[in-house]
């Protein structure tokens, strides 16, 4: 294969001379700075171009595995903690992962392509502990199940487009009516075949579009002239940040960090109710229902939030929790914060300092729900 074409992705970033961030065992564009913006001016033009128009961001490295057989749905419903059997063909759901202790692992989406065959999707940082936590699965705990999983993170390059204007544009280019949240479609995108699945992870009307990597580069050429032309952009990892600590998604790593349950983190109506997935018995332990566990919680403030700072009641008194994710707002004035608060459900509308003594950084914040932006979620079904 030329190399044009192995690196038609990374091509087209790198003439638009990207700030490049190591991610796992990946480098992905940060930010694509223009006329000496500074990365934070990047980011934010790029997440207010989402907010308002629309932009196209680089989601290859998305762990991505095909699930096919009778038992797929089984498999599924042993590894994730929703439920899987009932999805309907063309459908996707949000999904997460447990340890068998109980501890959220992963997270990501679940889509029934064909009666027996799914694809499953997680982190890019945790693609590897995934392929063997499903191996492990199957191998170990359920043998007999008539299943086979593939890992295909290297196979199809995936591009998503998000933003008020996504829909005309998938529209425009593919000839068909775009599929409703969290249903899928296949199409042509530049001669292109296409899997586009709507799902979001901006808060705006969002699809990931899958095609052979080999042959993604028209696609994103398509879509980046399209997006341009309605006033969008590209966008990096910083602007994705911005944006989905708006809308309150956690990740992995920050929120899931491997000590928080499906409760701690807001997640525990999603759980199956019949059980039978890994983690379903070590969430039984009485100490992971203990109200003062850290959980998620969302800080506002009229100042820049310190990430990663202490939040105490005052200077010197014990902490309570700490600042996991933080971010300017992206459309309007002060700032907003995911944190982790010792019995943070109940602590909705206190004041609470963020400080960070080594870095002599500090802000007054107000205990909040984790969601800031779009709470009644019209904008993504749109």
């Amino acid at each position: 294969m030329p190399p044009s074409r192995r690196l038609a992705l990374y091509d087209r970033h790198q003439r638009l001379a990207p700030l490049w961030q190591p991610l796992g065992l990946w480098h992905r564009p940060r930010a694509y700075p223009v006329a000496r913006e500074t990365l934070h001016q990047a980011a934010l033009r790029e997440a207010r171009a989402v907010r308002t128009a629309a932009g196209i961001v680089d989601v290859s490295t998305l762990a991505k595995f095909a699930v096919v057989g009778p038992d797929a749905a089984a498999l599924l419903e042993s590894v994730c903690a929703t439920g899987i059997a009932k999805l309907a063909v063309g459908r996707g759901r949000y999904t997460f992962m447990l340890r068998e202790d109980g501890m959220v692992m992963d997270d990501g989406t679940v889509w029934r392509l064909e009666e027996n065959r799914y694809l499953l999707t997680s982190s890019t940082g945790g693609a590897d502990r995934m392929e063997a936590h499903l191996s492990y699965a199957h191998r170990v705990l359920a043998p007999h199940l008539r299943v086979s999983v593939v890992a295909q993170q290297e196979h199809f390059a995936g591009i998503a487009l998000a933003g008020p204007r996504a829909k005309d544009i998938l529209a425009e280019l593919t000839g068909i009516a775009p599929p409703a949240h969290m249903g899928l479609a296949h199409a042509e995108i530049a001669g292109v075949p296409v899997l586009i699945l709507a799902a979001s992870y901006s808060g705006e009307r969002a699809f990931e579009l899958y095609a052979v990597a080999s042959d993604a580069g028209a696609v994103w050429d398509a879509l980046e002239t399209a997006a341009r032309a309605r006033g969008g952009a590209p966008y990096g990892l910083e602007a994705l940040e911005f944006l989905r600590i708006e809308k309150g998604h956690i990740v992995i790593g920050a929120e899931a960090d491997g000590r928080t349950t499906p409760h701690d983190l807001q997640l525990e109506r999603m759980l199956r109710k019949s059980g039978g997935f890994i983690g379903a018995a070590g969430l039984t332990r009485p100490a992971l229902s203990a109200p003062d566990r850290l959980q998620l919680v969302g800080l506002t403030s009229d100042t820049p939030i310190p990430e990663g700072a202490m939040l105490v009641t005052a200077t010197g008194e014990p902490v309570l929790g700490h600042v996991t994710s933080a971010t300017g707002r992206v459309l309007g004035e002060g700032a907003v914060a995911l944190g982790l608060l010792a019995g943070g459900r109940m602590r909705i509308g206190e004041n609470l300092l963020a400080t960070s003594p080594t870095r002599s950084q500090s802000a007054r914040v107000t205990v909040t729900a984790p969601l800031f932006y779009d709470a009644e979620g019209i904008r993504y079904r749109d």
